[in-house]
């Protein structure tokens, strides 16, 4: 085997020289600093998903013993992998005085993050696609699927957690204005190949934050998400100025960048799970907020159990627990009858039509459909944005002299100089961001058209 193809017995070598396994799948990388952390680190995350190189315990029997399986496994790891985007992050990381940065660790061709989880079909095209796919889609039912789906479950818990530590460290004491005056920003970086499926050269550099349902139909999906998640909030997954003035400073450092390129974002993407899960936080404390004696008369009847379970089939669009998934199906209609023991979770729809009405009945301005909690949350200075930067990997990486121009392409050598200019033009434009949130909280009220 050349030096330079992809084993998984190297790289579970290397992954043990870091500390990294898939113990912690979701796994920290303290950055290298030469200063205290900056007050940009209670409120901005930095990640990567698909630059992992790990396959995970769990698949090892498989590995050893199905030679089909580790030829198909060393095929797929070189074009599915972000080369690169660690190193973004990481000099990203510094560069804003962030603790360090986060980073899916396991190879993205047996378990991609950036999908809903589940078993793709052989012929599901790139963006349709789910977690499991590939290889691993062929082999998997006669193996582990439920081990792969709780690792899976086990990196958006830690994910989860990533996030509410950010927003618990918000200045404001009323719940609902901690979320959606919370500043968050989340930035996962990518990398992209260097000429797209028609044959152009890319721009080096794409930020992508719109839903590809709404861009095509107009609307998302029935049965994707909760009915109570407004198409509103997946128009752009990101405050609009967090990405131009990105934009601006990549173009300032002679970065050549495209909005909403190569792609746009499938309902399975982390950033837009992330807005689903950050939109029932807010809701949640609005209702329990603002409806207070009727949140506690459904804690009382429905149980507090049940209660919480409701809210967690909300914040849960990655449905991966089974109780959580049954209540959505149970309270959106796809559920005609239940076991005995499951026949309590009939209550639960009370506490559905109860946010409902809240929902609903709330205030609304004059001549707009739309409560004024959520126009609050929509166009706040300060709203959590979710932003995927998509780098070309031929601008990050050095291909081997051996393999360019050939349809796969090996990468041996980071290319620090351009990582550096990349990560000074995205942080210069964080900066500057943060700069504009403040003057434009300062200036009053939104302009409702």
């Amino acid at each position: 085997m050349n030096d330079h193809q992809f084993s998984y017995e190297v790289n579970q070598r290397l992954a043990a020289e870091v500390e990294g396994s898939t113990e912690q799948p979701y796994f920290f990388r303290p950055t290298t600093r030469e200063s205290e952390v900056s007050e940009l680190d209670s409120t901005v995350l930095v990640d990567t998903i698909h630059d992992g190189f790990v396959l995970p315990d769990e698949l090892t029997e498989l590995y050893e013993d199905n030679a089909t399986f580790r030829a198909d496994c060393a095929k797929s790891f070189m074009p599915e992998r972000d080369w690169g985007a660690s190193a973004v992050a990481s000099e990203l990381a510094r560069l804003l005085g962030l603790a360090g940065y986060r980073e899916v660790i396991v190879a993205r061709n047996v378990l991609d993050f950036g999908r809903f989880p589940g078993i793709s079909r052989p012929w599901s095209a790139h963006l349709e696609r789910l977690a499991v796919s590939g290889p691993l889609a062929q082999y998997i039912q006669e193996t582990c699927p439920d081990a792969i789906l709780k690792l899976y479950s086990r990196i958006a818990d830690e994910l989860e957690s990533t996030i509410e530590a950010k927003l618990q460290d918000a200045s404001s004491t009323d719940p609902a204005t901690k979320i959606r005056e919370s500043r968050f920003i989340y930035i996962t970086i990518h990398t992209f190949d260097q000429y797209g499926a028609e044959g152009l050269r890319r721009p080096v550099v794409g930020l992508i934050d719109r839903s590809r349902s709404i861009e095509q139909q107009g609307h998302l999906p029935d049965g994707v998400f909760s009915r109570l998640f407004p198409d509103e909030l997946a128009t752009f997954s990101a405050d609009q100025m967090l990405k131009s003035a990105i934009s601006c400073a990549l173009e300032r450092n002679y970065i050549p960048e495209v909005s909403d390129r190569p792609y746009k974002l499938p309902e399975g993407s982390v950033q837009m799970r992330t807005q689903v899960w950050l939109w029932f936080k807010y809701l949640r404390a609005c209702f329990e907020t603002q409806a207070n004696e009727v949140a506690e008369r459904l804690r009382k009847d429905v149980g507090e159990e049940d209660y919480h379970d409701y809210w967690q089939s909300l914040l849960n669009p990655n449905a991966v627990r089974s109780k959580t998934g049954l209540i959505r199906d149970l309270v959106e209609g796809r559920v005609i009858k239940l076991d005995e023991e499951e026949s309590h979770l009939w209550s639960v729809r009370d506490v559905d039509e109860a946010v409902c009405h809240f929902l609903d009945s709330a205030p609304k301005r004059k001549d707009d459909i739309a409560p004024i909690l959520l126009r609050e949350y929509q166009y706040d200075a300060f709203r959590p944005s979710c932003l995927v930067i998509e780098i070309r990997k031929d601008a990050v990486c050095r291909m081997h002299p051996e393999f360019r121009g050939e349809e796969v392409y090996i990468f041996d050598k980071l290319n620090w100089k351009n990582i550096k200019k990349i990560a000074v033009g995205i942080a210069e434009g964080v900066l500057m961001y943060r700069e504009l949130q403040m003057t434009k909280k300062s200036e009053g009220e939104p302009f409702h058209f």
